[in-house]
């Protein structure tokens, strides 16, 4: 075990997308295995969102870096657009939750609008710009990760995404009316608490798993392999002195893009 552990000790340069990606994967064959270990299931959920925080967090720093828009006043006009797009996704839930009791679709609709939406969307348009912030971004989390099956069986992607966007950027706008110049501080920290949170992973897979079963034996190569995939992939793109890329976090497709990435140089090698 020795030998496979060294494999993952060193992944400080695996960027928000890729661990996402890694962590989704091992996750889907950790339950696929059938094997009980609610610790280790436990890490991989809190693993999981911490990626997502990461990613946003990337997301925010880079609109940041590239100027996105930093003109004074402009919350009022991304806040007319958060709204639209609000009130876009409740009339949407509101007309798929028209059917029969038992359709996919309308019990997915439901619970949506049960969950999020139950005393209607006003409640969320008609905030304060800093209270629709918090709001918006608890709507968002809930929609990416409980509600994820719900949103794809409704189609909401795309609006979920172009939400996501449009509150990140409501975020910059106001952080630079109130005069909250946005740092890297708080970037570097979510990435810390990334590599804290696969560390607990690959610890908790090593105790969890750590009966020679053959159950066991066999689902430790195969529950790393993602993340063996990633962190492989950003380790050549190191030694060959290329743009590690970030990744769709659902699918691993390549993006034109290395938010999460770090500037290549000799001492960023990883030995792995």
């Amino acid at each position: 075990m020795q030998s496979l552990l060294s494999k993952y000790v060193d992944f400080r340069q695996l960027p928000a997308t890729r661990a996402a990606f890694a962590l989704r994967n091992m996750h889907a064959r950790y339950t696929a295995s059938g094997i009980i270990a609610p610790g280790l299931e436990a890490r991989l959920v809190e693993a999981q969102v911490q990626a997502r925080r990461t990613i946003r967090m990337d997301q925010r720093w880079q609109d940041v870096r590239t100027n996105k828009s930093r003109r004074r006043g402009n919350a009022s006009d991304v806040d007319r657009d958060i709204d639209e797009t609000v009130k876009a996704i409740h009339k949407r839930l509101e007309a798929d939750a028209v059917g029969k009791d038992d359709d996919p679709v309308v019990i997915a609709a439901n619970t949506i609008l049960s969950t999020l939406f139950l005393r209607g969307y006003s409640s969320v348009t008609r905030s304060a710009y800093d209270v629709q912030l918090g709001l918006v971004d608890n709507i968002l989390d809930t929609l990416e990760i409980d509600l994820a099956p719900h949103v794809q069986i409704l189609g909401l992607e795309r609006h979920v995404q172009n939400l996501r966007d449009l509150n990140e950027q409501f975020r910059i706008e106001l952080d630079a009316e109130n005069g909250r110049p946005f740092t890297f501080a708080p970037v570097e920290a979510q990435r810390n608490a990334l590599r804290e949170a696969i560390a607990h992973v690959i610890v908790a897979i090593f105790h969890d798993l750590r009966l020679p079963t053959p159950e066991n034996t066999a689902l430790l190569g195969t529950i790393f392999e993602p993340l063996e995939t990633q962190t492989r992939a950003v380790s050549d793109a190191y030694r060959a002195r290329r743009r590690v890329r970030d990744i769709d976090p659902l699918t691993g497709e390549e993006l034109d893009s290395d938010a999460g990435s770090q500037d290549i140089n000799e001492d960023a090698i990883p030995d792995v």
